[in-house]
């Protein structure tokens, strides 16, 4: 319907250096869009054990060190990103993205469970999608190892959350059972990678490194939708 809200799946895991440069691009759609464009944030593990994806997938390459360059190199052609050069080095080298999606999905819970707790700040964001951005710069541009349940944990409280009730909800299984379900979509659903903008249930899929203009117009496509029309292409 014409002017209906849409909702977009967006899959990423925290780790993934494209997702941080995406952070960007979802931010101008907020801006741009506002109410009409709504996000659910989801995660799978790509990195859900960096020794094997990149101690041993990178062992030929440089391991660690090489997977640094890579993307050291992947930031420098974006100048609004901030690169910490002690990311991926043995002071700062995360065993797994999974307690920080655990988190995440957590406080997902928690919010649904209370809206009156969810505070957004000037920049129309969510207290979940604060906590997103502030893990991944964590990790990028502080290079602090969000591996670790103390710093993922100073992070929530730096904006506010309740750790305890957090806790609460880790410890009853609510957030492993829902990061799970959304491990297996990844497979389900067929996403080939980190991130992926999921729209119009399933009938696009953007993956990647993809453009704003790219998701602008499918954003665009899907608002100016009605009820009588009919993709021909």
């Amino acid at each position: 319907m014409a002017n209906q809200q849409i909702e977009i799946d967006y899959y990423s895991d925290i780790l993934c250096v494209w997702a941080y440069i995406a952070q960007i691009r979802i931010d101008e759609i907020k801006k741009e869009f506002g109410d009409k464009v709504h996000f659910n944030y989801r995660f799978f593990s790509l990195f859900g054990d960096t020794q094997s994806r990149i101690g041993g997938g990178w062992s030929e390459k440089g391991g660690f060190s090489g997977f640094y360059d890579h993307v050291a190199q992947v930031c420098t052609s974006h100048k609004h990103l901030s690169l910490n050069p002690n990311v991926w080095s043995d002071s700062c080298r995360p065993l797994s993205s999974a307690p920080a999606h655990l988190m995440i999905q957590a406080v997902d819970i928690m919010l649904e469970q209370d809206r009156s707790l969810d505070q957004k700040n000037t920049l129309n964001q969510s207290l979940l999608e604060q906590l997103i951005c502030e893990i991944r710069r964590a990790f990028f541009e502080q290079a602090l190892d969000i591996g670790e349940k103390k710093v993922l944990f100073d992070i929530a409280k730096g904006i506010g959350l309740n750790t305890n009730k957090i806790q609460e909800i880790m410890d009853s299984g609510q957030a492993l059972a829902r990061h799970s379900l959304q491990n297996e979509e990844r497979y389900t659903k067929k996403l080939e990678g980190s991130p992926t903008f999921v729209m119009d249930q399933g009938r696009q899929k953007l993956y990647g490194n993809v453009g704003y203009r790219v998701i602008e117009a499918n954003i665009l496509e899907l608002l100016n939708r009605n009820e009588l029309s009919m993709s021909w292409c």
